[in-house]
C-alpha cells in the first residue's frame, strides 16, 4: 500500500499561526524592550542632528527663435547669413553649473557670517570640518590658484564632494517640460545657504553669456574699430582740401587747385566706404543683440529660511516600530530553526 502524504490543511495553518503568536507573547517584553531601546537610540540622533536650511533659486534662459521674427526680417537675415541661435540645450547647462571652473569661482565670494566677512570656502570648512583630518587647519587666504598650497588643492575637492558627491548637499536639475532650471542647496547656515546659490547663478549666468557671444562679439569690436578709422580719416581728408583751398585762394591755374580736388575726390570715396561700414556695424549689432541669451531668474530665496529638522516625535516612533519589527524577526526565526532541529 502507497504511502500518502497529507497537505497541510487551513486548520494546520491556523494552529501554526497560534502557535508562533503565543511563542511571541512570552517574549513580548524582550521585543518591547529592543523597540524601547531603538526608539531611544532614534530620538537621541534626532535631537543631536542639526538642522539645515535649504535654498532654492530657479531661473529659465531665453533666446532668440526664428518663429518670434517676421517673415520679411527672416528673409533678410537669411539673405546676409544670419540665423537663430539653436535651443536651449537645458542639460549642458547643468553640467556646465558643475564644472571646477564654475564651482571654484562661487567658492571665493566674500560673505559675511556672524560678523565674520570671509570666503565661502573658508566658511564651509569652518561649519562643516572638514580640516579636521589635516594637520593644520586649512584657511584660504587668496583667490589666485597658484599661490595654494597642497593642503588648499586638496581642500578644494573635498568641498565639492560635500557639495556634489554622493550626500550631495547641492542639487542642480532641470524640468524638461518647462525649461525651468534649480539651484537647490541644504547647508547648516541660511545666509551661506542663501548666498552660495546667489553666486552660483551669476557666475554660471555670466559666463554663459560671455561664451554665447564671443565670436560675434570680437567681429563687432572689430568691425567697431573700422568704422572709427574711417570716419577719422575721412574727416582727414576733408579737412586737408580745406585747408588746401585756404592755400590757393585768388589763384586761377587748375594745377594749384588739384591737390584740394584728390582730397575731396579721397573723402567722398571715404565717406562712401564709411557709410557701408556703418551699414555693416548696424547689422553685426543686432545681430549681437539678437544671440545674446537673456537668464531670468524665478524665484531667489531670501530671509529666514524655515529650518528643516528631524521630528522628535516621529522617529522615535519609527524607531519603536522597527526595534519592535527586528526583534519579532529574530524570536521567530529562532524558534523555526529550533522546530527543524
Amino acid at each position: 500500500m502507497e504511502n500518502i502524504t497529507e497537505s497541510p490543511t487551513l486548520k494546520d495553518f491556523i494552529l501554526g499561526i497560534r502557535y508562533y503568536i503565543s511563542y511571541l507573547w512570552k517574549k513580548k517584553f524582550w521585543i518591547l524592550t529592543f523597540g524601547v531601546i531603538v526608539a531611544l537610540i532614534m530620538f537621541l540622533w534626532a535631537r543631536e542632528t542639526k538642522p539645515v536650511y535649504n535654498a532654492e533659486l530657479t531661473f529659465m534662459i531665453y533666446q532668440d527663435e526664428n518663429s518670434s521674427m517676421s517673415g520679411g526680417l527672416s528673409s533678410m537675415l537669411g539673405a546676409i547669413g544670419l540665423r537663430s541661435p539653436d535651443k536651449v540645450n537645458l542639460e549642458k547647462i547643468i553640467e556646465l553649473s558643475k564644472t571646477d571652473r564654475i564651482i571654484f569661482q562661487t567658492y571665493f565670494d566674500s560673505v559675511d557670517i556672524n560678523g565674520i566677512n570671509d570666503f565661502i570656502i573658508n566658511h564651509f570648512v569652518r561649519l562643516y570640518n572638514l580640516d579636521e583630518k589635516f594637520e593644520n587647519p586649512v584657511r584660504f587666504k587668496s583667490s589666485k590658484f597658484d599661490t595654494f598650497d597642497d593642503n588648499e588643492r586638496i581642500m578644494l575637492n573635498v568641498l565639492k564632494n560635500l557639495l556634489l558627491g554622493k550626500k550631495a548637499i547641492l542639487e542642480n536639475s532641470y524640468g524638461v517640460k518647462t525649461g525651468i532650471m534649480k539651484f537647490s542647496i541644504s547647508s547648516l547656515n541660511e545666509v551661506l545657504s542663501i548666498e552660495f546659490v546667489k553666486y552660483l547663478f551669476k557666475h554660471l549666468s555670466d559666463f554663459y553669456i560671455d561664451k554665447s557671444i564671443e565670436k560675434d562679439l570680437q567681429t563687432y569690436n572689430l568691425l567697431k574699430t573700422k568704422v572709427d578709422r574711417l570716419y577719422n580719416k575721412m574727416n582727414a581728408k576733408e579737412y586737408a582740401g580745406a585747408e588746401q583751398d585756404n592755400k590757393t585762394l585768388g589763384v586761377w591755374e587748375e594745377t594749384g587747385k588739384l591737390p584740394a580736388k584728390i582730397y575731396k575726390r579721397d573723402a567722398t570715396i571715404t565717406g562712401m566706404v564709411y557709410s557701408e561700414a556703418v551699414k555693416n556695424l548696424e547689422i553685426t549689432e543686432f545681430t549681437l543683440q539678437n544671440k545674446t541669451p537673456f537668464i531670468q531668474q524665478i524665484d531667489v530665496p531670501f530671509r529666514p529660511l524655515y529650518p528643516i529638522t528631524k521630528s522628535l516625535i516621529l522617529y522615535p516612533i519609527l524607531g519603536l516600530i522597527i526595534g519592535c519589527s527586528i526583534a519579532t524577526f529574530f524570536f521567530i526565526l529562532k524558534l523555526y530553526f529550533k522546530d527543524i532541529l
